[in-house]
């Protein structure tokens, strides 16, 4: 799968050539996040234009799964990534997934977004609603003073309910794929 201009999500066992892409390996396995669902994509996609900015150096991918978004940012040149799951039973996967991508670098750390005290430049959290109303203290408070905070998971009819959770931050992208979306938020001036 295509995503973006510069990333190529693709199986291990059907691996295209795709000069200028940035070829990401993943396993379908029990972990979300293989590329093919519109929040993974808007994710992804979200990434690749941070990163174009040149103003991400760290990250933190809430809810990682499977890896890949985690690996999407290191390999297009994040050099602190923190991958975070609260599901030990994924944790393995995604760093086996980080390692076969180029991505060893990556700390896969579990807990929720509550155990981690750093900020970073970009938070990423493909979740579902409730789990992203219900973290949204933490999840604010992971963003560094001029970051962003990429949510998915949502379906664009939850995007208000989701943005009430986040009092002080604006709108900077939506990103839709009937019937899913994917929301960038800043910070108010």
């Amino acid at each position: 799968i295509a995503v973006g201009r510069r990333l190529l999500v693709a199986p291990p066992w059907d691996v295209p050539t795709a000069p200028g892409r940035e070829g990401l390996i993943i396993a379908p396995g029990m972990a979300f996040g293989t590329g093919q669902h519109a929040t993974t994509r808007g994710c992804l996609e979200e990434i690749e234009a941070a990163v174009e900015t040149g103003t991400v150096t760290s990250a933190l991918d809430v809810g990682t799964g499977s890896g890949l978004l985690a690996a999407a940012l290191a390999r297009l040149g994040v050099r602190n990534v923190v991958a975070l799951d609260n599901d030990p039973a994924v944790l393995t996967l995604a760093r086996t997934n980080l390692r076969s991508n180029g991505a060893g670098q990556v700390a896969v750390i579990g807990g929720t977004s509550a155990s981690v005290r750093a900020t970073f430049d970009m938070v990423v959290a493909n979740l579902l609603l409730d789990v992203i109303v219900d973290a949204a203290p933490s999840l604010a408070a992971r963003v560094a003073p001029h970051g962003r905070l990429v949510l998915s998971g949502l379906l664009a009819t939850q995007v208000d309910t989701a943005l009430a959770a986040f009092p002080g931050w604006t709108v900077a992208a939506l990103r839709t794929e009937a019937p899913w979306a994917t929301v960038r938020l800043e910070r108010a001036a």
